[in-house]
């Protein structure tokens, strides 16, 4: 698998689609920042990565119908998402474009970015951090970044599906550098398993900005995709869910070292989607 992607395109010139996961209004409640906090995203989800995350709600170990689509992506005309964008804009709804990988639509995320702004909307993007250059070039055009820290060193590259570099060292220098520019919300999300250790989260919380927020999601191997019911850990058994008990014990001691983090730290015991167990 190709990770090395510096030139971000649009599909071609002749292309008026592009393959979404789903368009949703008045969805995913923001968690950051403050002011933010309760009000609802409409989600633009793309659905292609170059990722390969087992856990993954939106493709995971599921076969890709080439190097980066997911298999349940849907072609849609790109008119369609502007006409969504600039309603809920108009409606004065956040937009957070998500995956998926965004920033695999180049050009084109560009673009609609620039739509949603034209009409004074919040805007976050989410990405893995794969590309750090596009990311510094965007954070003029949007307010907040969401970026996938997925692991520690010793395990990120088992469940990212990517290479260490693509999945510890590149987001990394990403968070860095948008830090530096100091004009942008950053947001640092990592999924907690079962197999997370204290001394991880240490790790992670040691190399992060301390001007981000970070947002550790409890692992959940059971979801609904297509209509069907799956369990992550019948095919993937070591995808290990840790206990509530665990999470709010890293929540505390994460707290506890890391003052900085009072105001920032979010834990999420639930569906990411939902709004309950959220803890500041």
């Amino acid at each position: 698998m190709n990770l090395k992607i510096e030139n971000i395109e649009s599909p071609g010139p002749q292309s008026k689609t592009v393959p979404l996961l789903d368009m949703m209004a008045d969805h995913v409640v923001c968690r950051v920042p403050p002011q933010l906090r309760g009000k609802r995203f409409a989600m633009v989800s793309f659905g292609t990565c170059q990722f390969y995350c087992p856990y993954c709600l939106t493709g995971g170990y599921l076969p890709r119908q080439d190097t980066y689509r997911f298999p349940n992506a849907v072609d849609v005309p790109i008119e369609r998402i502007k006409s969504f964008i600039e309603a809920q804009a108009k409606l004065g709804n956040p937009i957070k474009f998500t995956g998926g990988e965004p920033i695999l639509q180049g050009k084109i995320l560009i673009e609609l970015v620039r739509l949603a702004r034209s009409h004074g909307a919040y805007i976050v993007v989410d990405s893995n951090g794969a590309v750090p250059k596009f990311l510094i070039k965007l954070a003029s055009e949007i307010d907040q970044v969401a970026l996938d820290i997925k692991g520690p060193p010793r395990y990120v590259e088992r469940v990212a599906g990517a290479s260490l570099d693509a999945a510890w060292s590149k987001p990394l220098a990403a968070a860095h550098a948008l830090h530096h520019l100091g004009n942008i919300t950053l947001e640092i999300r990592t999924p907690i398993f079962g197999f997370t250790t204290f001394d991880d989260l240490i790790e992670i919380a040691s190399a992060i900005p301390e001007s981000a927020y970070w947002v550790i999601r409890r692992f959940l191997p059971a979801f609904e995709q297509n209509g069907v019911h799956a369990n992550r850990t019948d095919c993937l058994p070591w995808l290990i869910q840790p206990s509530k008990d665990q999470i709010e014990a890293y929540y505390e001691h994460l707290l506890n070292k890391f003052p900085q983090l009072h105001g920032r730290l979010v834990s999420i015991m639930g569906n990411p989607v939902d709004a309950d167990g959220v803890r500041f």
